[in-house]
């Protein structure tokens, strides 16, 4: 895993641009050998992964997630805003959910991750999930 002097995972190729972190787990699959040889697949066994990708060539890395808060707590998303897009993303601020009661989120401008248009999400433009 390359990692430039600001902390950053950076790609083999241009490790002069960070890759960006997928906002959804993917999931490695454990398979074992059957009795014939074969090979079987056991889908509820495996490991969760961070996936990063290289937005210039697409090179990808998968690292495996360790058992962290990030598994087991409710995490902020909005909704792009892009009426062809749609879809929903984690927002870069996070917060428990007290925090968020009390907070002020205003005028926040966030990239999708998926279309990479930029908008700008208010607090009710939040939601945990």
């Amino acid at each position: 895993m390359p990692i430039d002097d600001r902390g950053r995972i950076v790609c083999v190729t241009h490790n002069d641009r960070p890759m960006e972190k997928q906002p959804i787990f993917h999931f490695l699959t454990q398979a074992e050998r059957g009795p014939d040889g074969g090979l079987k697949v056991l889908n509820s066994s495996g490991m969760p992964l961070h996936t990063f990708v290289c937005m210039t060539c697409g090179y990808v890395e998968n690292y495996a997630v360790v058992a962290t808060r990030e598994l087991n707590t409710k995490q902020l998303y909005v909704r792009c805003k892009n009426e062809n897009c749609g879809r929903e993303f984690l927002s870069p601020i996070q917060m428990d959910e007290e925090t968020f009661r009390t907070s002020e989120l205003k005028i926040n401008q966030y990239g999708c991750y998926f279309c990479r248009q930029t908008s700008t999400y208010d607090k009710e433009d939040h939601f945990f999930r």
